[in-house]
């Protein structure tokens, strides 16, 4: 199965939409975020976007031990970074990670930085990540389990606005 294109501009959910999706991330943005711009730095966005993503991994099955249980892991291959608006010192702030579409061995997903004293999606994350034989090293199908489990996610993120692109 070949995963869909990307085009980078799809359109995204409704903040209210959005803020349903399980948030693993919520804070009020410290000072020492801030960049000479007087905004959270790009490192704050993309770290509390990887951080998400890896909730979601877990929780998706690919915890900590999944690399030992079962000789595979997860690479991840591409992230795309998108800012909408600005994060500022005080503002609170969610991230949302979904998965929008899976392929036997990819899982393509999006993640939303939501800044709640604002009310806007202020930043996304699109990633892209890779099944992988940790032997050869190579991609490597998902089990029926796992593919089962995201699946379903990715049915539920489709409930939220989170469509598969």
């Amino acid at each position: 199965m070949t995963p869909p294109p990307r085009d980078g501009r799809r359109d995204l959910p409704a903040f209210t939409t959005a803020s349903q999706l399980p948030a693993p991330l919520r804070l009020v943005i410290p000072p020492e975020f801030e960049d000479a711009n007087e905004h959270m730095n790009v490192s704050h966005y993309f770290s509390l976007q990887t951080k998400a993503v890896r909730w979601l991994m877990e929780r998706l099955g690919f915890g900590a031990d999944y690399r030992e249980r079962h000789g595979h892991t997860l690479f991840t291959v591409e992230h795309r970074l998108r800012y909408l608006a600005e994060v500022k010192v005080g503002d609170e702030v969610s991230v949302h990670p979904a998965l929008r579409v899976r392929t036997d061995k990819l899982l393509r997903g999006t993640s939303l930085l939501l800044n709640r004293s604002r009310n806007q999606i202020s930043n996304t994350l699109d990633f892209d990540i890779l099944h992988i034989n940790l032997e050869t090293r190579r991609p490597s199908p998902l089990s029926p389990e796992l593919a089962r489990v995201a699946d379903e996610h990715i049915a539920r993120a489709g409930t939220h606005g989170i469509e598969k692109p």
